[in-house]
């Protein structure tokens, strides 16, 4: 019996699985880009996936949902440390894509650090911005 209870506590004080990244080069031509027809698109952040080492042509990548179209978004951010709002609870709902702050990019291939998993689905949409924080 000592030994059955040893074995389920040592599983039981493991580590949590950490999500192993990698740099994965994307095509983007299968996947249309984000227009937006307002002032400024609310969104909710789905996942963050930040460079793992700041290069000139590597991009953070943030995937949200639009909450008025119920598109995903990809914003691909030039890699910069992601400001702390967006892992902010509190501003949850007042994330946005302010239209000012799309950038005209016509880059066909980036390099991005995500999961193995990770996969861009015909449906998405994609834009080269920033996430924004709107307040009243």
């Amino acid at each position: 019996m000592s030994v059955g209870l040893l074995v389920i506590s040592l599983i039981s004080c493991r580590e949590p699985a950490v999500i192993r990244r990698k740099e994965k080069k994307v095509d983007l031509a299968h996947v249309c880009k984000f227009k937006a027809d307002k002032i400024y698109t609310s969104i909710k952040l789905l996942a963050i996936y930040p460079c793992q080492q700041r290069k000139n042509d590597k991009f953070n990548v943030y995937v949200c949902k639009g909450l008025e179209n119920k598109d995903t978004i990809l914003i691909f951010e030039p890699c910069k440390q992601v400001p702390d709002f967006v892992y902010d609870k509190q501003f949850e709902n007042a994330l946005c894509i302010l239209t000012k702050d799309i950038e005209n990019e016509n880059i066909a291939t980036i390099s991005i650090d995500v999961p193995n998993t990770f996969n861009i689905e015909s449906n998405y949409k994609y834009m080269f911005g920033k996430v924004s924080l709107l307040l009243d």
